[in-house]
């Protein structure tokens, strides 16, 4: 299939090719909340090319049919290229590969038998809500009363 390169992003190097994919599939992402879906009949994909001293990864624009792309695609793959360079600047590669590993331990299963571990990801209860700073205390606002024990809000 037809492939146009739009460039790298992260600090992954061979042969950590799991490093590498999963720099560029964050940086498909962040391209399509920045620039926009695809054009129609095109995708963004990580697309691996064979060199003399190994493989090496890109970003590209991949569509089927004739090797034909119109003002349109050119427009998107040039805001694609302004926006990943500004993006592999502005992200804190070892920090997101920190996260992503910690993510990964959590989510194994756990070594002895019967034992439980609980993935962050998939945990749905959300984090408590605290209205009152550590050590503060609650207070009605000025002039309201407390309901009686036991009465139903309105």
């Amino acid at each position: 299939m037809p492939n146009e390169q739009i460039g790298t992003c992260g600090h992954a190097q061979w042969p950590d090719q799991d490093a590498i994919q999963f720099e560029l599939e964050f940086g498909i992402a962040c391209l399509r909340r920045h620039c926009g879906p695809e054009p129609p009949g095109s995708v963004l994909d990580v697309v691996w090319h064979e060199h003399d001293l190994g493989a090496y990864a890109t970003i590209s624009l991949v569509w089927e049919g004739p090797g034909v792309l119109f003002d349109e695609d050119w427009a998107y793959l040039d805001r694609c290229r302004k926006t990943l360079a500004q993006h592999d600047e502005c992200v804190d590669w070892e920090t997101l590969h920190t996260i992503r590993e910690t993510r990964a331990k959590e989510s194994k299963p756990a070594a002895h038998a019967g034992q439980r571990t609980v993935s962050s990801r998939r945990c749905l209860r959300p984090s408590p809500v605290r209205l009152v700073k550590p050590g503060g205390e609650r207070r009605p606002p000025a002039g309201a009363t407390a309901p009686p024990i036991g009465a139903r809000r309105p």
